[in-house]
């Protein structure tokens, strides 16, 4: 019985997750982009990495994880790609999974661009009510603001002195997460 069950789970897991490996899917319930890096991650409960893989073509989330060598414990499954970051929780007790009803979250990442002399940073920020962003010149902090707002949507545009060339860097963080991206100019 304990085999059929692992077996159930594997193949839930597998179908669940199945749309993220697959360029050419096209699913309303899954966010599906062209040729995502997507990441998939395994944490337990005090956050430590227990396991860590690209999935980089259709067939890999099969062959991912043996969620059997896990000890009895309460776990984060986390699927990642260049826009966000889905989570949920599952519990192992004696070789089976079970995931735990409403632990399904959704972070979203900001959108970091240059045009020119600008910076423009975006972010849905339906998980997160502050957000701080800080701006940095050759490892120097140039601007620093704690963003907090009922508007579910960050949208900025900061202008830089076109006359300093050489390398920046945008940091947001945001939901205990950090986030980082370099600009040249």
């Amino acid at each position: 019985m304990k085999t059929v069950k692992k077996l159930l789970v594997m193949a839930m897991l597998a179908s669940t997750f199945l749309g993220y490996a697959n360029d050419n899917a096209s699913n309303s319930e899954n966010t599906n982009y062209d040729n995502p890096k997507v990441l998939v991650s395994v944490k337990d409960d005090s956050g430590n990495i227990v396991y860590l893989s690209p999935v980089k073509q259709k067939g890999d989330i099969k062959t991912l994880f043996d969620y059997s060598l896990l000890e009895n414990g309460l776990y984060t499954l986390e699927v990642e790609n260049d826009y966000l970051v889905e989570m949920q929780s599952f519990k192992v007790f004696e070789n089976t999974v079970e995931f735990v009803e409403n632990s399904k979250q959704t972070i979203y990442k900001p959108v970091f661009k240059k045009e020119d002399a600008k910076i423009l940073i975006s972010k849905v920020g339906l998980d997160s009510k502050k957000m701080k962003v800080e701006i940095y010149y050759e490892n120097e902090l140039i601007h620093s603001e704690t963003v907090s707002s009922e508007n579910p949507i960050l949208k900025r545009v900061y202008q830089l002195d076109i006359r300093e060339k050489g390398n920046y860097y945008a940091v947001m963080t945001s939901n205990g997460r950090v986030y980082k991206e370099k600009f040249k100019l």
